[in-house]
């Protein structure tokens, strides 16, 4: 049953591991390159709705402008539209470029976030093993070395992580 008090712990818990996962996110953003800097900002400006609506304003009004439509505006970039095209066809592959960073540095991310995962993993398992295999001294101790089953013998031992990778490799092939 949880108490008001359990809560206060959990949140408490929780709260600080917030803090920490907080820091650890604002030191990577702090470690970002120029590049990095500048791949981000744009990016996420150019992910915003924001910027699809400014882009469908300025293109259909360069398109109206230069169809002659208003006769107190003399067209500049006449039908098919060649230097529209080309600031398009420029702003597309710069913004492909910082896109691209932005993808790498978030690949980067993720990548020290599935080693960490991997190490906290590790690390809890090998606490809990090492909790089970003090358990069953305990067990032995009082008498009782029948309580535990084959199963909790099998999870005591230890887990070599090669032998998992290498059974995974064989379960899973590589194609």
């Amino acid at each position: 049953m949880n108490t008001p008090e359990d809560k206060k712990i959990t949140a408490r818990v929780t709260q600080e591991n917030i803090e920490v996962i907080k820091k650890i996110e604002e030191e990577f953003n702090k470690q970002r390159s120029l590049a990095d800097f500048i791949g981000d900002s744009i990016g996420g400006a150019a992910s915003n709705i924001i910027f699809v609506l400014v882009h469908l304003v300025w293109i259909v009004s360069w398109i109206v402008i230069n169809a002659d439509y208003f006769p107190y505006i003399k067209p500049f970039d006449p039908y098919p539209y060649s230097l529209l095209s080309f600031i398009i066809t420029t702003e597309s592959v710069f913004l492909f470029m910082f896109v691209l960073i932005k993808q790498n540095r978030m690949t980067r991310r993720a990548e020290q976030r599935s080693h960490l995962n991997l190490q906290l993993t590790l690390l809890v398992e090998q606490e809990l093993t090492k909790a089970l295999q003090m358990l069953e001294k305990v067990s032995q101790s009082i008498g009782t070395q029948d309580a535990a089953d084959n199963k909790t013998m099998e999870l005591s031992k230890e887990t070599h992580v090669e032998t998992l990778v290498e059974k995974l490799d064989e379960a899973f092939p590589k194609k």
